[in-house]
């Protein structure tokens, strides 16, 4: 959370909120492997059911989601800077296109460092 926490900082010098929904999903002993095809295989086996460290899927996607709910809720008519990691965003912005059965969760839909916008929320 360290580099999330200072990009945050250097974009926006207004007051911050963080909110440990929007950790970095658990990779358990995933992490820090080399990304193969092999690797995201076993790493979404593994997050089906939380096994071998990971953090469930349903259990992320609820934290987040979560999260998004309460945006909506708290600060309607306002403007809201979420400054998080690439799993989050997947999920994030799930959430902002309503769900969609065909949402493909394996494509990031922003770059590192990139801005996405989502007008006239809630």
């Amino acid at each position: 959370m360290i580099r999330t926490r200072q990009t945050c900082e250097t974009i926006y010098s207004g007051t911050i909120s963080f909110d440990d929904r929007l950790t970095e999903m658990q990779c358990g002993e995933f992490e820090g492997r080399e990304e193969t095809a092999e690797m995201w295989k076993e790493f979404f086996a593994a997050a089906e059911n939380g096994e071998r460290g990971v953090e469930k899927i349903s259990d992320f996607m609820k934290r987040n989601l979560s999260f998004c709910e309460e945006i909506d809720t708290e600060c309607k008519g306002k403007n809201v800077l979420i400054v998080t990691h690439a799993a989050n965003i997947r999920a994030i912005v799930y959430y902002y296109q309503n769900k969609p059965k065909d949402y493909d969760f394996g494509v990031t839909p922003i770059n590192s460092g990139e801005f996405m916008t989502f007008e006239n929320l809630a």
